[in-house]
């Protein structure tokens, strides 16, 4: 009785002490990410804004200009002439509005993990 209460104890400390080893070595360790699909995701993030910001405006003023050809071309569109000028005016500031809002996410990103490597 007496030797299985000292090997149950052996049991538990050794058990415990090394519960405490990983504890102790990894409480504040982040594990990094070591796939470069992940890595720096925020620079990743501010590039596609820019580029989702040129393909937006070239894509809203291709169909202005469309519009306002389409319309110029008919007898009765004016419509497609007054659509074509909004979407060649607003198309822009919309795509301005997506990308900036992307851009500062990417921007949060890039913050939030430079704060993490000062940490350790």
């Amino acid at each position: 009785m007496e030797e299985s209460i000292q090997i149950l104890h052996n049991t538990v400390f050794s058990a415990e002490i090394c519960f405490n080893s990983r504890t102790q070595n990894n409480s504040n360790s982040i594990p990094k990410k070591n796939s470069g699909l992940f890595r720096n995701a925020g620079a990743k993030l501010k590039v596609l804004a820019l580029i989702f910001f040129i393909i937006h405006i070239v894509i809203g003023v291709a169909g202005g200009v469309t519009c306002f050809i389409i319309g110029a071309n008919s007898y009765d569109g004016y419509i497609f002439v007054i659509i074509g000028l909004i979407a060649i005016f607003v198309s822009p500031l919309i795509g301005w509005l997506n990308a900036i809002i992307l851009y500062a996410f990417g921007e949060l990103c890039e913050n939030v993990n430079d704060i993490r490597n000062q940490r350790r």
